[in-house]
């Protein structure tokens, strides 16, 4: 707690930690967030306008990354340079691009709470105020950016005349499944980047390594079995929502739905905990940081 002294303050750690009384602390996080929506959509507002004021594309920067990534991929498949392809019926464009698309997705959530701290540094010094905000407010920034690719993933089904089925409207269930597995990795890796910019600076040589791992441009009944590569791919956490996600579009057999519930609980228990990591953490983190 803090003790205010003329033009001082004075912090007073207390013997008991918050730790140990983690329902109580949940609450507290939660009740925050709950009395912050505002200040949180007031900063999303804030930045997305800021993100587009003095760009020419504006919008288009969302689409455009799957949509050169998907063109280079048809490139070098067409001439044989490599030897993917997609599932019986989906051309590989559409596949790779509704595949590279939710990849994107996945990553901007997991960079979502690093960003929104280093974006936040400002005013985390100088304003007493749930650093949860911050997370909410970008979360808010890639719901906005995730709905324009979405889209840009219904334009290319309509051009490949791809029929989705009535299992394309539990496509929202599995989306947020895939944001909220991405969040709940970045919430973790957020204070620690706060400290230390190598985190920042090895995010983009992972998420290449964590794509290679995960059937972004192949389908996972390519893969030989019983090899390394198959079992690494296939206990990749990404791996079961992504595939159902896809399918969940592109109207294939739903072979993963399985996996999606484990991944569910299992991230739903870690985004908890990642909750009480962060709110016990960021006071440390910000002193140490502003020190």
């Amino acid at each position: 707690m803090s003790l205010k002294s003329g033009h001082s303050e004075i912090r007073v750690y207390e013997s008991q930690s918050a730790v140990r009384e983690p329902l109580k602390l949940l609450i507290a996080i939660f009740r925050d967030l709950l009395g912050s929506r505002q200040l949180a959509l007031t900063l999303a507002l804030r930045d997305v306008k800021a993100q587009y004021r003095q760009s020419i594309l504006g919008l288009a920067w969302m689409v455009l990354p799957p949509l050169f990534f998907t063109v280079g991929m048809t490139v070098l498949q067409q001439n044989n340079v490599v030897s993917l392809k997609g599932p019986e019926g989906i051309p590989f464009p559409a596949y790779v691009l509704v595949g590279s698309s939710l990849w994107q997705m996945f990553m901007a959530a997991l960079n979502g709470p690093i960003t929104a701290l280093n974006s936040g540094k400002g005013i985390l010094t100088k304003v007493n105020f749930p650093r949860e905000t911050l997370i909410v407010a970008e979360m808010y920034k890639i719901l906005f950016n995730v709905s324009v690719q979405i889209v840009l993933i219904l334009l290319t089904l309509v051009w490949f005349r791809i029929t989705p089925g009535f299992t394309f409207f539990l496509f929202p269930l599995a989306l947020g499944v895939l944001l909220m597995l991405g969040t709940t990795f970045g919430i973790f890796l957020a204070p620690v980047a706060l400290l230390y910019k190598d985190v920042s600076n090895a995010l983009p040589i992972v998420g290449y390594v964590w794509m290679v791992l995960t059937p972004v441009l192949m389908s996972i009944n390519d893969l030989a079995p019983g090899g390394l590569y198959a079992t690494v791919v296939r206990w990749n956490p990404v791996t079961p929502v992504l595939v159902t996600a896809r399918e969940l579009l592109t109207g294939l057999p739903l072979a993963h739905l399985d996996g999606v519930f484990w991944v569910l609980g299992a991230t739903s228990v870690a985004l908890v905990i990642g909750l009480l990591y962060f709110r016990v953490a960021m006071p440390m983190v910000i002193e140490r940081w502003s020190s």
